[in-house]
């Protein structure tokens, strides 16, 4: 599985930021190799991309945030990516948490 989160850092020590849509870049961990990926968050960079479809594009299969927004959370639902709420530090520590299964679905 993939998961995103919302940061303004460049790596898995980025602390996740409190607005998804506004983050600086999104970094993209791979649960099943352990790798990740940083990548700009294109509506930020006026790219014109929504977040939810610029991480569908990346084969993104969930997220873990503070918050979305009511259009977010729509098309991330269509998109059938999942939504978590992640916890106060950084993207290290959400990911171990979720995969303690401790994140909760939005």
């Amino acid at each position: 599985m993939k998961i995103a989160f919302p940061i303004d850092g460049e790596n898995i020590n980025s602390v996740v930021v409190e607005h998804f849509g506004r983050a600086k870049n999104f970094l993209v961990y791979d649960m099943a190799s352990g790798s990740y990926k940083v990548y700009e968050n294109p509506e930020s960079a006026g790219k014109g991309t929504l977040p939810p479809n610029f991480l569908h594009q990346k084969d993104v299969e969930a997220v873990a945030c503070f918050g979305l927004g009511h259009r977010a959370v729509e098309l991330l639902n269509e998109l059938t990516i999942e939504m978590y709420k992640a916890i106060p530090g950084t993207v290290e520590e959400n990911v171990e948490q979720f995969k303690k299964g401790y994140l909760v679905h939005f």
